[in-house]
């Protein structure tokens, strides 16, 4: 529907991350086991791994308030990004208000009318290997705010993203084991 995000074969309008929303990096508070055990959901890599689903509905660990002042706290529905380690290079949307520790970013603020939050999200997740490739060498890849400010993201017309969403929301609903679906019955899903 796009083609390659990367190459653009569409000749879709780029921007740069930074030009459409606010990038911000998570904190720690350390030592960690001093701060676990409160009521604020901790978000950790585990936590948005289990399964295939693009959002996040809980953590395993919380942490007290005082942690609250070295971590980043975000709203119910932001969207998070891994980006260090062999987690580098995918995106969730928190289903829930949490804190981010330093090995994810946040995107913040944008405005939906120019990019839908969930084609986003697939977007980055499309350009793994690319953000991999320049994340710099160091112990583990990492990525900064600055690189991915820089990132020239494809913007389709806010119509035809909202299509592809739409879609996904479908396959979505179809590919769950509840679902009484006449395509999943004919084995299309």
């Amino acid at each position: 529907m796009f083609g390659d995000p990367v190459s653009n074969p569409m000749g879709w309008e780029r921007k740069s991350m930074k030009s459409l929303m606010k990038i911000v990096r998570g904190g720690s508070p350390r030592p960690i086991k001093n701060f676990l055990g409160g009521k604020n959901p901790w978000i950790k890599i585990g936590d948005a791994t289990k399964g295939d689903d693009i959002y996040i509905y809980s953590t395993k660990e919380h942490i007290i308030d005082e942690g609250l002042k070295k971590t980043r706290l975000l709203p119910e529905g932001s969207l998070i990004f891994a980006n260090c380690g062999v987690s580098l290079g995918f995106a969730r949307i928190i289903k829930f208000q949490g804190c981010i520790h330093d090995g994810w970013l946040a995107f913040l603020e944008f405005d939906e009318n120019v990019i839908d939050k969930v084609f986003l999200l697939k977007a980055l997740n499309s350009v793994t290997k690319y953000f991999r490739d320049t994340a710099p060498d160091g112990t583990q890849p990492n990525l900064n705010t600055k690189i991915m400010g820089d990132y020239q993201i494809i913007l389709p017309p806010i119509d035809i993203q909202r299509k592809f969403v739409d879609s996904l929301k479908i396959i979505r609903t179809a590919k769950r084991p509840d679902t009484n679906c006449p395509t999943k019955k004919r084995g299309l899903v």
